[in-house]
C-alpha cells in the first residue's frame, strides 16, 4: 500500500487529496488536517471525460479531466461552495498522491465467517491472533478470477469464553469443552479467549479496472495512495453514527451508477452498485423531448421531477426541440412522465438488491440520499413509496467539514475522512498489507477497519 513519509505529511501541511472520478464530472478536493479536526482547503471540479459507468474507458481524456480538476485547485472556489481559507494566500503544494474512489459492477463484496483457537488457551487475545483470523476469513472465500481485495472489514468478533481455567482435576481435563461464545465485540483485544471468531466484510475490484486506476493517475502526474469503494465513503461522510448502528442504506446516485451500501450495528454489511443514474434520466429527457443532450441535462436540474403528482397541470416549460424552429413551450407533466419510470426503475433495482442482501428488515432509520442524483425534485418521495422506508436527504456535512454541504460531493469528502483517519493511525494501518502482498498492494489494511469504515 502507498503510503507518505512523516517528512511529505509535515511539507505538506497535513494536507489530503481526495479525487471522485464520476461519470458526469471529476472533483479534486484538497483537505488540511489540524490537530485531528479537518476542514476543507479547496476544491477543483472539471467536466468528466473517458468513464462510463464508474470505469475508465479512455485513459487519456481520463487523465486530462483528473489534470483539470486539479488545475481547479489553484483556481477560484466554485460557486456555492465555501472553503476554510482566502483564495488570495499563496496556494498550497499539492500533494503527489491522492485517495481514490472506485465504483462500477465489477466490484463484488462477500461476508465470510472464520475462526481461530488462540495459541495460548485462556490468555489474552493479542493484535496477532486477530491478524490471523481476520487472514483466514479472506483465505476462506474464493475470489473471482481476475479480482483483488480492495477492502478487509471486521463487522464484529466473538470469542469462546467458557473454559479459561485450569481444570482442578484430570478428570476435568478430560471433559469435552463445549464453546461459549461471547458475541457482537467489537475490539476483542485484551480478552481471555480459547477461541476467537469474525464476521467480515471484504470488497473485491477487478484488477484490470483498479491497473487502469492507477495507470490513468500516473498520466495525470499523480500517484495512488489508495482506493475506497465509494458508498463506503459517501456512507463515511454522510451517516451518523445512530444511522450506521440503527440499520440504514446509504444510496449514492451518481450519473453512471447508483451505489449501496447497508449499516447495521455499526459496519457496513452489503455494498453493491446498480447501473443506472442520473445521466440515463437525461438520455431519456433528450430521446423523448428530441432535445440535445446538454439541454436535456439542464431542463432536468431546473424543472425535472420524479413524480407525476407533485406537477400542477398547467405549468409549462421552454424547450428547443431540434426538428423545429425556435423554442416551443410543453407541459412541464410530461418532463415527469419521462423520469418518473426510469426514477422508479433504478429505485427498484436498489430494492431488489437490498433484499437480497438478507438485511432489508433491519433497515430500522431507512434509506438516506445522497449524490447529484439526489436532488432530483421527487426522487425522495418516489424512493419512500417503493422501499417503504422513511427516506432523508443526505449531506456530507454530517462527519466532514462543516463548511461543505452539497451532495454532489460526498463521495469526495469521504476520501478525506479516509485520508485523515489514515494519517492519524498511520503506523498500523499498512500491517495487512504489508503481512499478505498477494492480497495486492491497494488494499486498505486491517487495523482501522476493525471497526467499519
Amino acid at each position: 500500500m502507498f503510503k507518505l513519509s512523516v517528512d511529505d505529511i509535515v511539507s505538506n501541511g497535513n494536507l489530503i487529496l481526495g479525487i471522485d472520478l464520476g461519470t458526469n464530472k471529476v472533483a479534486a478536493l484538497l483537505g488540511r488536517l489540524d490537530g485531528g479536526k479537518l476542514s476543507l482547503d479547496r476544491v477543483g471540479l472539471a467536466p468528466s471525460q473517458g468513464l462510463r459507468r464508474g470505469e475508465i474507458v479512455d485513459l487519456e481524456k481520463a487523465a486530462s479531466s483528473i489534470s483539470q480538476a486539479i488545475d481547479g485547485l489553484n483556481a477560484r472556489r466554485p460557486k456555492g461552495i465555501a472553503t476554510s481559507v482566502d483564495r488570495s494566500v499563496a496556494v498550497p503544494r499539492i500533494p503527489h498522491r491522492a485517495w481514490v474512489g472506485i465504483t462500477g459492477d465489477h466490484v463484488r463484496c462477500f461476508n465470510p465467517r472464520a475462526d481461530i483457537p488462540i495459541s495460548r488457551p485462556g490468555r489474552a487475545v493479542s493484535p496477532r491472533d486477530v491478524e490471523q483470523v481476520m487472514r483466514a476469513a479472506v483465505g476462506s472465500l474464493e475470489l473471482p478470477s481476475g479480482h483483488e481485495v480492495v477492502h478487509v472489514i471486521a463487522r464484529s468478533f466473538a470469542v469462546d469464553t467458557s473454559g479459561n481455567s485450569s481444570p482442578k482435576s484430570a478428570k476435568d481435563a478430560s471433559i469435552e469443552h463445549t464453546p461459549i461464545f461471547c458475541n457482537s465485540i467489537a475490539n476483542p483485544v485484551g480478552m481471555a479467549a480459547r477461541r476467537l471468531e469474525v464476521q467480515a466484510h471484504v470488497v473485491t475490484a477487478s484488477t484490470t479496472s483498479l491497473g487502469h486506476l492507477e495507470r490513468c493517475m500516473e498520466e495525470a502526474g499523480l500517484g495512488v495512495e489508495g482506493v475506497v469503494l465509494e458508498p463506503l465513503a459517501s456512507a463515511d461522510a454522510v451517516l451518523s453514527e445512530a444511522e450506521r448502528d440503527l440499520g440504514t442504506v446509504l444510496l449514492d446516485i451518481g450519473a453512471g451508477t447508483t451505489d449501496m451500501a447497508i449499516l447495521v450495528d455499526g459496519s457496513v454489511c452489503c455494498t453493491a452498485a446498480v447501473p443506472i443514474g442520473g445521466r440515463h434520466i437525461t438520455r431519456d429527457l433528450a430521446v423523448g423531448l428530441e432535445i440535445d443532450v446538454e439541454e436535456a441535462e439542464a431542463l432536468k436540474i431546473a424543472k425535472g421531477c420524479a413524480l407525476v403528482d407533485m406537477v400542477g397541470a398547467n405549468e409549462k416549460v421552454t424547450v428547443n426541440i431540434l426538428s423545429a424552429e425556435g423554442p416551443r413551450q410543453i407541459p412541464r407533466r410530461l418532463l415527469a412522465q419521462i423520469i418518473q419510470p426510469r426514477a422508479a426503475e433504478m429505485v427498484s433495482l436498489v430494492k431488489d438488491q437490498m433484499v437480497r442482501s438478507g438485511y432489508f428488515h433491519r433497515l430500522s432509520i431507512g434509506a438516506v440520499l445522497t449524490g447529484g442524483g439526489s436532488q432530483l425534485e421527487g426522487i425522495l418521495p418516489l424512493a419512500k413509496q417503493i422501499f417503504g422506508l422513511p427516506v432523508r436527504l443526505g449531506r456530507p456535512s454530517a462527519r466532514g467539514p462543516a463548511n461543505l454541504k452539497d451532495p454532489r460531493l460526498s463521495t469526495s469528502v469521504g476520501l478525506l475522512l479516509y485520508g485523515s483517519q489514515e494519517q492519524v493511525h498511520s503506523t498500523p494501518v499498512s500491517a495487512w498489507s504489508r503481512a499478505k502482498p498477494n492480497l495486492g498492494t491497494r488494499v486498505l489494511g486491517w487495523w482501522k477497519h476493525l471497526f467499519g469504515p
